[in-house]
């Protein structure tokens, strides 16, 4: 059985190396599109990746992913997953045992439970180390959302691809058919799912200097004008040793967001 990860980056230097890594103790290849001009594919490189560079004043978007998509079908995979290089898989359930007995059950795509790792008041209060990007962003980000199911993986079939020309392919991150059919129907899902951790905002610096370079800042974890969260809304905390606990509580922080966004348009409203 082989698996290849495929991802695509814009200036991640800060997690890249560790991304690509975590990948690879499940993985047998990493395919990264990246357009970056911050080291981002130098370090991806050196962690095992195989890089594909590109053009740094090029739109970002999901449609790039082909590039990645087909160089790995190249390498001959049983099965693509995704994983993008802020998002570290969690060992249990095993993520490479998980995929063979998809593979023996003859299922046709896996999900997984995301996780979202946020930066938080108690993190700002713990002090300097939490911004040390050389400290891994496992340590450094601890509180969590659990609740979203996404597509990751499928099985490698020819008629699949990212297609920057077809309507259906915006703001979607799994290939689709020619006639804009994507993974999820194409046949059985397994009943298993992986669990994913998501580490969108890892420090201030890379929270603010994303927000900056990206046109619509929705796309940045979902969320407008709040970027440290109050851990007391609702949040889990995940020690060392501990597993992530399967309560769908991301509804708290789309609340506190809300509230957020209220407020801030009444102050707009004001001026």
């Amino acid at each position: 059985m082989k698996i290849v990860a495929i991802g695509i980056a814009k200036n991640e230097a800060d997690v890249v190396a560790e991304g690509v890594r975590e990948a690879l103790r499940w993985a047998d290849d990493f395919v990264l599109y990246s357009s970056s001009d911050d080291g981002t594919c130098e370090l991806a490189r050196e962690a095992g990746a195989i890089v594909i560079p590109g053009d740094v004043n090029e739109t970002f978007n999901e449609g790039l992913r082909q590039h990645a998509h087909a160089a790995a079908m190249g390498l001959k995979p049983d099965w693509i997953w995704r994983v993008d290089v802020d998002e570290i898989y969690h060992p249990e359930p095993n993520p490479r045992e998980l995929f063979r007995r998809a593979l023996v059950a003859g299922a046709k795509c896996i999900r997984a439970l995301q996780c979202e790792f946020w930066l938080t008041l108690d993190d700002v209060r713990c002090g300097l180390l939490l911004e040390d990007e050389r400290v891994s962003v496992q340590e450094r980000r601890r509180w969590y959302t659990c609740g979203h199911m996404a597509m990751v993986a499928w099985r490698a079939r020819p008629d699949l691809a990212y297609r920057r020309d077809v309507e259906v392919q915006k703001r979607r991150n799994v290939p689709v058919t020619v006639d804009g059919r994507d993974v999820s129907g194409l046949g059985a899902c397994h009943g298993e799912y992986l669990v994913q951790k998501h580490y969108s905002g890892r420090s201030l610096r890379q929270i603010v200097e994303r927000r900056a370079s990206r046109t619509d800042f929705a796309s940045f974890g979902k969320y407008r004008h709040n970027l440290i969260v109050d851990e007391g809304v609702g949040l889990h905390y995940l020690g060392d040793g501990e597993t992530i606990r399967f309560v769908n509580n991301h509804h708290v922080i789309y609340e506190w967001y809300d509230q957020a966004e209220r407020l801030y348009r009444e102050r707009l409203g004001g001026r």
